[in-house]
């Protein structure tokens, strides 16, 4: 039993160190994922304000068109103001001037910085300013939304009517902005009509979609792993207190086990006394306190060897009628004494199960003597067994003082007595609902209380059929 206890506590501690992981490492990735697309986006808007402001064309550091850099050269003004003719730097690979650094850049210095901002690019935190928008369609159109002239077209990839239908869709969404499809558009209202933008955001939404899906596979590889790392660590963490656990159930067991002698030695002892010296009360307290420790060992020793998983049920199919009927029977005669009434309500028909049928009495024994004891006199004392749908049940309900709601959680504990007055005075040390429940969870059941304190408590125990029903039963006769 404990190890199965010990096997759900690593479970338990194993996925909540996983589940803490997993938050913490959907938060970074989730934030990462978040930038990126809201990074991509305000680009892209960005870039496409930029080409409505400037008409249509992009444009270069210092508010200049990009497409005037285009222009023969003699529509340049390239002499500086001694009349000596300027050379411009090339175009980068984005259309804009070159290299505009200090010309007295140390190389190395040069070179370092740019392999840090091409690591810092690959994660998507420092890249160039619209280094990624190459391709893009502006066009001025009529009130009407057709095309009077087209300012900057698409790459060759895309055809005259693939372009023709993207315009006219993107105008008739009578939208100024947004995204359609791959494109990121704005149409804006000009003196002249309409200016469209269409700009082509295919490759950083590829790219977009492949980093969630990469960072998606990093992160269930990662729960594997974290779970992994959280399961080595719970078994790391729980050894000590499980061999801790494992000595204290040995001690118990081995001290029940040896107590067993010589408390059969001092009662055999005492019968020997009583027939030497009859009458005699001293004699009649240690035997009774003798007969008391006698059942506190066997009740321990059960309870160790059932932790110790040493306790086999022996599983046979019976009727838990008959059976409810022959536990509480002997009980008849005590109630009786204490003027209490005690009822027994059996269906006729049979109520097959499969279970170890003495230890299924023993619970009903517990369940019975526990309502007598905790009832005073005239209190009624109903057992009932009966089957609900697929399971049986056995149920004890006796009126009386009832059970407090805070002790409803503690009634199966070890040694745990929600009313020590009552217990002094009946006997007992706690420990006869936690071996019921221990012989119900054995056979895949479960005794639950219902109680209203003052005026009744009712125990109910539930087991499943335990395999196949067997179909010889003898009907019961009245």
């Amino acid at each position: 039993m404990s190890v199965d206890v010990f096997r759900k506590l690593r479970i338990k501690l194993a996925l909540s160190i996983a589940v803490v992981l997993a938050i913490v490492l959907a938060v970074l990735i989730g934030s990462f994922n978040v930038y990126l697309g809201s990074s991509n986006s305000h680009d892209a808007d960005a870039f496409i304000d930029e080409l409505v402001q400037n008409d249509g064309k992009r444009s270069r550091p210092g508010n200049m068109p990009l497409d005037d850099m285009h222009k023969p050269p003699e529509k340049f003004d390239d002499k500086n103001m001694n009349g000596n003719k300027m050379i411009l730097p090339p175009p980068d690979h984005n259309g804009i001037g070159g290299d505009e650094r200090p010309p007295d850049m140390p190389p190395e210095l040069k070179n370092n910085k740019e392999s840090n901002e091409g690591l810092l690019s690959v994660l998507g935190l420092v890249r160039n300013r619209f280094s990624g928008f190459r391709d893009f369609y502006t066009a001025k159109l009529d009130a009407s939304g057709n095309v009077t002239q087209m300012v900057n077209d698409f790459s060759q990839q895309i055809g005259n009517e693939q372009k023709t239908n993207l315009v006219r869709t993107i105008f008739n969404l009578k939208r100024d902005k947004g995204t359609y499809q791959l494109y990121g558009y704005e149409v804006a209202k000009k003196e002249y009509g309409y200016l469209i933008v269409i700009l082509d955001r295919a490759m950083e939404l590829t790219q977009q979609k492949r980093f969630m899906i990469a960072s998606l596979v990093l992160y269930i590889l990662n729960l594997f792993l974290s779970f992994g790392v959280s399961w080595a660590f719970a078994l790391w963490s729980l050894k000590p207190v499980q061999e801790a656990f494992i000595k204290q159930k040995q001690f118990i067991a081995d001290a029940s086990h040896e107590l067993k002698t010589p408390i059969a030695v001092i009662g055999a002892n005492i019968d020997v006394l009583q027939q030497e010296i009859p009458h005699n009360k001293w004699l009649d307290y240690i035997k009774e306190e003798n007969s008391r420790m006698s059942g506190l060992v066997k009740d321990l020793l059960y309870l160790a060897k059932n932790d110790a998983g040493r306790d086999s049920l022996m599983k046979l199919p019976f009727d838990l009628g008959d059976a409810t009927a022959c536990a509480v029977l002997p009980f008849e005669s005590i109630a009786f004494e204490q003027h209490k009434n005690l009822d027994i309500e059996i269906p006729k028909i049979p109520i097959p199960v499969v279970a170890d049928e003495n230890k299924i009495k023993q619970i009903i024994i517990i369940l019975t003597d526990n309502a007598l004891k905790n009832s005073d006199s005239g209190a009624t004392i109903k057992i009932s067994a009966g089957i609900e749908g697929s399971r049986r049940f056995v149920k004890v309900y006796n009126t009386g003082t009832g059970i407090a709601p805070q002790d409803l959680d503690k009634l199966f504990n070890r040694f745990y007595r929600a009313d020590s007055s009552r217990n002094r005075n009946t006997g007992g040390y706690g420990l006869g609902l936690a071996i019921a429940q221990t012989i119900a969870v054995a056979h895949g059941g479960k005794i639950t209380v219902a109680s209203t304190y003052g005026k009744f408590a009712e125990f109910t125990l539930r087991l499943p059929s335990g395999g196949k029903e067997k179909k010889r039963f003898f009907s019961r006769t009245e």
